[in-house]
């Protein structure tokens, strides 16, 4: 069977979502270990309390659906997913800036850290939608999702 390259501008949609889900698991791979020391060694928590901590600040990964519909239904400053994308980068990264530098306290860390996540799964579920926008644009859900 003959295959034809596909277009540029196929590759590079590719391409940026490569990238955009590479270094969004990246990021979940290198907060999780430090901000584990800093509960265990610097607020002397036990593997309970750490537990409860994570279970507490991702618990937006269960209302992930709720969010796919807002993006996709609500534009933000006259676009549907591009302004979510860019706003919700920007408050993930001060949210992570802010996490290094507010008071050690189990609340205010839980605080910042659940809205932080909030902002991931967000981004998450906002390149979720750009993949299947720019895989039914080029007619190549399958060579997109593999």
């Amino acid at each position: 069977m003959f295959h034809r390259s596909p277009p540029p501008v196929f590759s590079a949609w590719l391409c940026c979502l490569a990238l955009g889900w590479g270094l969004t698991n990246i990021a979940y791979a290198i907060y999780d270990l430090p901000l584990k020391f800093v509960l265990k060694d610097e607020l002397h928590l036990n593997a309970q309390q750490i537990s409860a901590f994570f279970a507490l600040g991702v618990f937006s990964n269960y209302v992930k659906p709720l969010a796919g519909i807002l993006v996709d239904s609500v534009p933000l400053f006259g676009t549907r997913r591009r302004a979510y994308l860019l706003l919700s980068l920007f408050l993930c990264g001060v949210g992570w800036l802010v996490l290094g530098l507010v008071p050690r306290r189990y609340e205010i860390m839980l605080a910042v850290f659940t809205v932080t996540y909030a902002m991931v799964m967000v981004i998450s579920t906002t390149l979720g939608g750009v993949m299947v926008e720019a895989a039914q644009r080029f007619q190549a859900a399958g060579r997109f999702t593999a």
